[in-house]
């Protein structure tokens, strides 16, 4: 049987069958029913038409009974079909034959849904479809739905709970309704906002019209993805779709709206922020490890493996790129002819290159394809010589050293003025310009700023010149740069320093340039940075000396924001005063953990006090856990009451993100536990395990016993939780390297597998020693494989815990993109 969890439940019909349709062949006379057992690809000879399904739920047993009937076009002889069902136990089955076709054949058909549901009468039932008919009969009800056009099957969905909704009609007259808990209603407000504006928004841009009669969004209370975009029904955890006026933060807020906040919120200049995606992306991209973006799949095993961070994030950054080198008019154009011509129907990535090609005149295909069907970006250094400047590429690889691959760059840069611009495409893995042809003046030849993919919209790095450098720290304190220009100096600087192709030296003289920074988009980019360089150097010097120095670098800003909010202020400075806040709590400030305690204590007064507004509650939050211990509990249970006492999602999120953050190993063990008790959903244990770096021996330590006590290896797992219990964990052979214990842990029967990881893990071990000049601290290092793990990695000190496809590798099974 199938499972059901939480309030609500979406049902991604592995209910029949999930077919494939790649090709018009007829099958071979010779195959057999036994041929496609256990095979995830369905026969290629019969196409589904229309499936009408009808269930029964109990949502006290979390099962369902039910049954479907599916139309299939047969477009070659067969004597046979073939379904696919999971955890479903099958009562009876019956095939008749209607309007035979023999000579017809439409293998891009997608298959229509008509549902209907039995359910108790005092629960909301929702599909993807409006209601046709309702009937109430005893403590049942029947609920009937319109006919959904053709779709996939994998977005239908059913959701059926106790809930409230609001509702509003586009200018279209296309009903839009928010549901969530009963008593939340008013938080939903907010995002119906959002939905009918966006809705009329992309009417707009792609100059076609949403197709169905209604757009229902419900916020699900027990919900692991962030959200699920089913046809007419979209799903949502709800920190991502409930927003309360006097108690959610700008973040909140933004988070909401994510999907057309750059249109209907242009002053929060959510372009820029971007940044923080592609950057993810350019991280991900940029390990040996990684894989195109265009991946011919196989098998369907191997399409977990493809749709990661490289194939969203990466995705999404060259179409930027394309974007920015076509035009926006162009684009959009292009765009809406491509919607328009291949809506309810399949199309490639060549098509779409295709109708960007037909409108802009440009070679996209032979551009795009030199993104998409190969692993990786290049890093462009630019140096200047004799008045020119040349430039070359080469792939950039986190591990420092450099790739064969080559790519059709868009390159944009700018010398000394915004207006003083060139574009070109770098064809070749090196050319030259000569810097008279943007500056007429050859007195400033000498000193003008260079700065290369303007507004960062090349997913690439830059490198430059120690001179050209120089020029562009002067650019940055003068802020003659963007703000996007400023930050991504500041990150490609950072990778290059990671990737040792730059000194650490000169990554912290970049850095003083950034003291007066008041910029959201650099500040919080910034404020990432400091957290990672101060893991890196946690075991290499006192960590007051970094905390010092970054104390010293967010002051200004701090100072400059206030603890207060300020009439008429951006968005941006909402957020902004949040973060370095939680900054200066993270790396100690004195001043900043007093004024943060006081205000908590008014908040424990009076939970209405203006003195504690909702944009800087982490940060009090945070502050006041870094001064618990075991003689000083009282932050802490004074947090977890108030935990206890809201039934605000992003509340309890804030609060359990914080929870961590003690420099007492004692209080954070408590905390780690506290996150697997009944009063933590399994979804959002998650947020608790950003521990400090004080802390992270401590969750070592706790981790290790976790399958004695029987818990969860799991804390959040995808899409349901799972308990492993007695679970068994199996060591590698061990390795040393200058005293230090490097182990690889997976379950038993895979230790050959850990085998790579190992040799990996003491040759960087060795390189970081080399590069930093400062030993590994610890007498041991250990990476543990997790069955259930929703994260990659987390970098625990001295416990690396990763999820087994990140750290597994078989010689005979698998992949170059996995190893």
């Amino acid at each position: 049987m199938s499972y059901i969890k939480g309030i609500g439940c979406g049902l991604l019909l592995a209910l029949a069958s999930y077919f494939y349709i790649r090709s018009r062949r007829r099958p071979n006379s010779n195959m057999t029913m036994e041929e496609f057992k256990g095979q995830p690809r369905l026969p290629k000879f019969a196409v589904p038409k229309r499936y009408d399904i009808r269930l029964k739920l109990n949502l006290t047993t979390c099962k369902f009974a039910g049954s479907v009937a599916i139309e299939l076009k047969i477009v070659a002889d067969t004597s046979f079909i073939v379904l696919n069902a999971t955890e479903l136990s099958i009562d009876t089955t019956s095939v008749s034959f209607t309007h035979p076709d023999a000579h017809s054949s439409n293998s891009k058909q997608q298959a229509t849904f008509k549902i209907t549901l039995d359910v108790p009468s005092q629960l909301v039932a929702l599909s993807n479809m409006p209601i046709i008919e309702e009937k109430v009969v005893g403590d049942l009800k029947t609920v009937s739905y319109q006919e959904s056009p053709t779709m996939s099957t994998y977005l239908v969905a059913i959701v059926v709970g106790l809930f409230d909704y609001v509702e509003h009609l586009t200018s279209d007259g296309v009903k839009v309704r928010v549901y969530c808990q009963i008593g939340k209603v008013n938080q939903g407000k907010f995002a119906l906002d959002v939905a009918v504006r966006t809705l009329e928004l992309y009417n707009e841009y792609f100059a076609v019209p949403y197709s169905l009669p209604k757009l229902d969004m419900v916020a699900i209370p027990d919900f692991s993805f962030g959200s699920m975009e089913n046809y007419g029904l979209v799903t949502y955890c709800e920190t991502n779709l409930l927003y309360d006026v006097r108690h959610s933060t700008a973040d909140d807020k933004q988070r909401v709206s994510y999907l057309a906040a750059d249109l209907l919120f242009p002053e929060w200049k959510v372009c820029t922020q971007f940044l923080d995606d592609y950057t993810k992306g350019l991280g991900m991209d940029g390990l040996r490890e990684s894989h195109p973006i265009e991946v011919m799949i196989n098998h369907a095993s191997e399409i977990d493996e493809i749709i990661d961070s490289i194939s969203y994030i990466k995705g999404a950054s060259v179409i930027r790129m394309l974007q920015s080198y076509l035009g926006d008019d162009c684009f959009q154009r292009s765009l809406a002819s491509y919607v328009k011509k291949f809506a309810c129907s399949d199309a490639k990535t060549e098509d779409l290159w295709a109708a960007l090609e037909k409108e802009s005149g440009e070679p996209v295909n032979k551009l795009m394809n030199s993104w998409t069907k190969q692993k990786g970006y290049p890093v462009v250094s630019v140096k200047v010589k004799d008045q020119k400047l040349v430039f070359e590429q080469s792939q950039f690889l986190a591990s420092g050293s450099h790739g064969d691959g080559q790519w059709i760059v868009p390159i944009t840069l700018c010398c000394g003025s915004y207006d003083a611009r060139k574009n070109f495409l770098l064809q070749t893995n090196s050319e030259t310009l000569d810097m008279k042809e943007l500056i007429s003046d050859e007195s400033n030849l000498a000193s003008a700023w260079v700065k290369l993919n303007v507004d960062q919209t090349g997913f690439y790095r830059v490198e430059y010149d120690e001179d050209l450098e120089d020029r562009l720290r002067n650019a940055i304190k003068k802020k003659y740069l963007s703000a996007t220009d400023r930050s991504g100096i500041l990150d490609d600087s950072f990778a290059l320093c990671m990737a040792c192709q730059k000194s650490f030296t000169s990554f912290l003289q970049l850095l003083n340039a950034y003291k007066q920074e008041l910029e959201y988009t650099v500040l919080s980019n910034l404020i990432k940075i400091s957290y990672k360089v101060d893991r890196i150097t946690a075991d290499a010097a006192p960590g007051s000396s970094v905390a010092s120095f970054f104390i010293e670098l967010f002051l200004h800003s701090a100072m400059k924001l206030g603890w207060e909010p300020k009439t008429g202020e951006s968005h941006l400075d909402a957020m902004l005063r949040g973060e370095v806040l939680t900054a200066l709590a993270m790396f100690g400030h004195d001043l900043t953990l007093k004024e943060a305690s006081r205000r908590f204590f008014a908040f424990l007064d009076d939970r209405n006090t203006p003195l504690l507004h909702p944009n800087i509650r982490k940060a009090v939050y945070v502050a006041v856990m870094r001064r618990v211990s075991t003689s000083n509990r009282f932050g802490y249970e004074s947090l977890l009451r108030v935990y206890r006492e809201t039934n605000l999602s992003q509340e309890k999120a804030h609060i359990l993100s914080s929870l961590t953050s003690s420099p007492d190993p004692n209080i954070t063990l408590e905390a780690l536990n506290f996150l697997l008790s009944s009063e933590v959903r399994t979804q959002d244990a998650v947020l608790g395990l950003a521990v400090s770096r004080e802390g992270r021996e401590t969750a070592w330590s706790w981790l290790k016993v976790i399958p004695q006590l029987q818990l969860s290896l799991s804390l959040y797992t995808f899409p349901d939780p799972l308990t492993l219990p007695g679970a068994s964990v199996e060591s590698s052979p061990l390795a040393l390297i200058t005293g230090v214990k490097v182990r690889v842990y997976c379950q038993v029967g895979k230790v050959n597998q850990g085998k790579f990881t190992l040799d990996v893990a003491v040759r960087t071990l060795e390189l970081y020693k080399e590069y930093l000049a400062v030993p590994y601290s610890l007498p041991n290092l250990d990476m543990v494989a997790i069955l259930d793990f929703a994260f990659g990695s987390m970098e625990n000190c001295g416990l690396v815990t990763y999820c087994e496809i990140a750290l597994l590798y078989d010689v005979q099974h698998s992949t170059a993109a996995d190893k």
